[in-house]
């Protein structure tokens, strides 16, 4: 697959996790404003690693703290792995991430 459509079939996934996430009524008015944002940024360009990388950040203290509703609990535990499939691979680490150990 060439390298723009993956990236595209990943960021329409990504859009579509992030409505469904938003419409549901299980989730926290923070989490629902924490995900909109997401999506909005997504939207108008924002560089998606970044977005989730933001993500990361406002959610992981309720994630610690087990603090996040399920639904969104599922979509956090996910972020991780959706990084790894955006970012190339770190010359010579084999990481995703672009981070050397």
């Amino acid at each position: 697959m060439v390298e723009n459509e993956k990236s595209s079939r990943i960021k329409t996934q990504f859009l579509n996790e992030l409505y469904d996430l938003i419409l549901s009524e299980s989730i926290t008015e923070e989490e629902r404003r924490v995900l909109t944002k997401a999506k909005n940024l997504i939207e108008k360009g924002e560089y998606i690693p970044n977005v989730i990388r933001r993500m990361q950040t406002n959610f992981t203290l309720d994630a610690i703290n087990s603090n996040l509703s399920p639904s969104v609990s599922e979509f956090y535990s996910t972020l991780p792995k959706t990084l790894a499939e955006i970012l190339p691979a770190f010359p010579g680490t084999g990481s995703s991430l672009g981070i050397p150990l």
